[in-house]
């Protein structure tokens, strides 16, 4: 009797023991992935947001986050290799502690969606980040549109999961009345300048209709497909990609100040330099005088901005830079021409080459709504004051006895 009582001690003891500790997960089930959203921020390539995939080991308290989004200012002839689109970004990887204080310092908020994956998938994926992270293999050429920090946890998912992986709706098809250029303005809006050196460099493919798979180049377009997505499970069906959501990181309210470049927009701005060029032109053809540093000014300027243009069209490998429509309006051939046109702005002398840039500024004006090019609406009074400038030059020369 007295031994089955000890036994029985021992066995509550050992029970009272197991209870008390905490129970240790199998490989497996210790292993956590989540999609990581976050918000905008001031800076110009924050403003669209920032995706990262989240990966915790629970057993090993790892908590890590594989991001894509990383580059270095730094690196040699940076500025140059941004312009011609052969910027190459890095997937980094940091604790998540550090990642959230960066975030909470920038007032971003940070948004996690745990995914619905099974034991075998978890390590498949971080094997899979692990492997792309090694030094010959984090580095890759980074397209704003197709290949950037959001397409990249994308493509790492649906490579796991196969074709397990169901969108709510067929991402080939087409979201009926976007394009790219329009779904930047969703996020660039707020800074009119911005927007405007964007629709400037931007030609006619950004104008085409982007398709739903399309649309998760923007972190919060892939945040909402994958909430909606569905994988299938041969035990219990079609289940929910996103098993559990939190707000890991919230942002502080924030009321945004005018300021004045809030007040002169390009569009003000522009047509408020169209009303003064206006006027000085009425002046000019009652005085019958040319104003001829102005025309040289506008030239210069529209020159400048051609060069722009026509070298982003022909040596940049941004996507969606050529063709670009506005370089009828804006290109070099207006600083080529300075020089011989100077003269003949002075005294003033017909000019066959002003004679043709004002019939193709009337044209691109008619036909501003059927170009296959959505232009910002900013140019338009900077159009018309080369129309105005070019008519002035004709009255004065082709009025003259």
């Amino acid at each position: 009797m007295k031994r089955y009582m000890l036994l029985l001690l021992a066995g509550l003891c050992a029970l009272a023991r197991v209870q008390a500790s905490p129970i240790t997960p199998g490989a497996g089930d210790s292993l956590r992935i989540s999609l990581l959203t976050c918000g905008p921020g001031t800076e110009v390539y924050q403003y669209y947001g920032h995706t990262a995939l989240r990966c915790q080991n629970l057993s090993k308290g790892q908590d890590l986050v594989f991001n894509y989004g990383l580059f270095d200012f730094r690196a040699p002839h940076f500025v140059w290799r941004f312009v011609l689109g052969q910027t190459d970004y890095l997937l980094g990887v940091e604790d998540f502690a550090s990642f959230a204080r960066n975030y909470r310092d920038e007032n971003r908020w940070v948004e996690e969606q745990e995914l619905n994956l099974d034991a075998a998938q978890k390590q498949q994926l971080w094997a899979a980040l692990e492997e792309n992270y090694k030094p010959l293999n984090r580095k890759y050429r980074y397209n704003f549109l197709f290949d950037n920090c959001s397409t990249r946890p994308r493509d790492k998912i649906e490579a796991v999961l196969g074709g397990t992986l169901q969108y709510a709706e067929d991402l080939d098809s087409p979201m009926e009345g976007s394009t790219f250029r329009s779904v930047l303005h969703l996020f660039s809006l707020h800074d009119p300048w911005y927007t405007l050196g964007i629709d400037m460099l931007l030609g006619s493919p950004a104008d085409r209709t982007v398709t739903r798979r399309q649309l998760m180049f923007i972190p919060f377009f892939l945040q909402q497909y994958a909430q909606e997505a569905q994988v299938s499970d041969t035990l219990k069906g079609w289940q929910p990609l996103v098993m559990a959501n939190a707000t890991l990181v919230e942002a502080r309210p924030q009321v945004r100040a005018m300021g004045l470049w809030d007040t002169f927009n390009p569009f003000r701005t522009f047509l408020l330099l169209f009303i003064v060029v206006g006027i000085l032109s009425v002046v000019g053809l009652k005085k019958r005088k040319t104003f001829w540093v102005l025309d040289v000014l506008l030239f210069f300027a529209a020159g400048v901005a051609g060069c722009i243009i026509a070298f982003m069209m022909l040596f940049s490998e941004h996507p969606a830079m050529n063709p670009n429509y506005l370089i009828l309006l804006f290109h070099p051939f207006h600083l080529l021409a300075l020089p011989w046109l100077v003269g003949r702005l002075r005294r003033p002398r017909r000019s066959r080459y002003i004679v043709a840039v004002t019939l193709v500024t009337l044209l691109f004006i008619v036909l501003w709504g059927v170009w296959p090019q959505k232009f910002n609406i900013a140019v338009l009074p900077l159009a018309c004051i080369l129309l105005v400038r070019g008519m002035c030059h004709l009255v004065l020369t082709y009025s003259k006895k």
